[in-house]
């Protein structure tokens, strides 16, 4: 596959448009099963600006998100907006530098934030489909 330069797809109207369910889904897709495996979290996002929350569960190498609920005792709670997380989930920022920012919080553990994060693979946008 040649190395050539593709300008990237996620324009900030792109990300506007995209729905908190689409950016998990997203992040589930670039969840690495090798680096997740055998490990288990619990962690909620709060959106401060809509006040809506997911609950992100960890478990089996797979990323499971629902919407509205309310786990008994999360590893840690996040507050950060869809774009700034949309920001992290697309590279514009690491996880690292959003939390060290004002405008997201965490209550309980930051580590477990930034391993569900480090946890997230990258991958080319330009692969073979099938190969010889």
């Amino acid at each position: 596959m040649p190395d050539i330069y593709i300008p990237g797809v996620a324009t900030p109207d792109v990300v506007q448009a995209m729905t908190p369910d689409m950016l998990l889904d997203y992040m589930g897709i670039r969840l690495d099963s090798e680096k997740a495996d055998g490990k288990a979290s619990n962690i909620m996002w709060k959106d401060p600006g809509t006040g809506e929350s997911y609950a992100l569960e960890l478990r089996n190498s797979v990323l499971i998100y629902t919407k509205g609920k309310t786990l008994a005792s999360p590893d840690a709670t996040i507050s950060m907006s869809k774009s700034e997380f949309a920001d992290v989930l697309m590279g514009g920022k690491t996880i690292d530098e959003a939390l060290a920012s004002e405008d997201v919080t965490v209550e309980g553990n930051k580590g477990s934030v930034s391993a569900l994060f480090g946890m997230l693979d990258d991958f080319p946008l330009m692969f073979n489909i099938v190969t010889p």
